[in-house]
């Protein structure tokens, strides 16, 4: 899939949360519950709460040749993965591997010489094939849903 690498842009806000409410709908249900489904999807609506936190990180957006942004991942200054989010249409065409490269270059060109995330169910693949490896599985609530979810760690 070819798609460029950019910087998150204010005016990215909208369509990183139709992204990140899309693809939790779409992939969601494999592994997910109906209930944890509808909570986790509902984070955008939030408002201020997802501007925060894609905002807090440096996100990058991944576009199409029409500029049409079509995933998003997110790190912190100490190497902690916030995001890997990509839309459905453009799932399993490398898009999300591509975001991770960056964020793994990003991680990187900082200085960290380990980097971290919390993933789902359907993230924790593709950071095993980067060569993430499971450190704790953790249990946290989510508009009072609970999730599992895997806490991550590869070394650079």
């Amino acid at each position: 899939m070819v798609c460029d690498i950019r910087r998150y842009r204010s005016c990215d806000l909208r369509s990183l949360g139709r992204i990140y409410a899309a693809s939790i709908r779409h992939l969601g249900p494999q592994r997910y519950t109906e209930s944890q489904v509808a909570a986790w999807s509902s984070f955008p609506d939030e408002g201020g709460r997802f501007a925060n936190w894609i905002e807090d990180a440096s996100t990058i957006v991944a576009v199409t040749e029409q500029g049409e942004c079509i995933g998003f991942g997110g790190i912190e200054e100490s190497g902690h993965i916030t995001a890997l989010f990509v839309s459905p249409p453009y799932q399993r065409r490398g898009v999300g591997s591509r975001l991770l490269e960056r964020l793994l270059s990003v991680a990187g060109d900082s200085g960290c010489r380990t980097v971290s995330t919390a993933a789902s169910e359907f993230s924790r693949p593709l950071f095993e094939r980067f060569g993430f490896r499971v450190q704790e599985i953790e249990q946290t609530v989510f508009k009072d849903v609970t999730f599992q979810r895997y806490l991550m760690q590869s070394r650079l």
